[in-house]
């Protein structure tokens, strides 16, 4: 899971090699801050923050995608529950009652 298409202005991140990073960037769930504006394969460096301002902001939004992993996977987990249906509940009788007597 990712955020994906923030922008910083260089003043937050910098590079594995200490550049400054200024453009696009997503945050992934277990990797952090990220170059490019989507996850993608291609390989895409890791961005380090530069003060704990921003190393706030990126484990906060960390923190609200596993919140939003987690009510996923309790919605996918209550959807794939099958319904059971008690005995209780289906009338032993086979049938409606009424009746006509001649």
């Amino acid at each position: 899971m990712t955020r994906n298409n923030l922008t910083t202005d260089g003043s937050e991140f910098v590079l594995p090699n200490g550049t400054p990073y200024t453009g696009l960037y997503h945050v992934h769930v277990d990797s952090g801050a990220m170059v490019g504006p989507r996850h993608s394969t291609v390989t895409h460096s890791t961005l380090i923050p530069v003060n704990d301002e921003a190393a706030q902001k990126v484990a906060s939004i960390q923190a609200e995608l596993r919140a939003d992993q987690l009510r996923q996977s309790k919605i996918q987990s209550i959807s794939s529950t099958p319904t059971v249906i008690s005995s209780s509940s289906v009338s032993a009788s086979g049938g409606g009652g009424g009746g006509g007597g001649y």
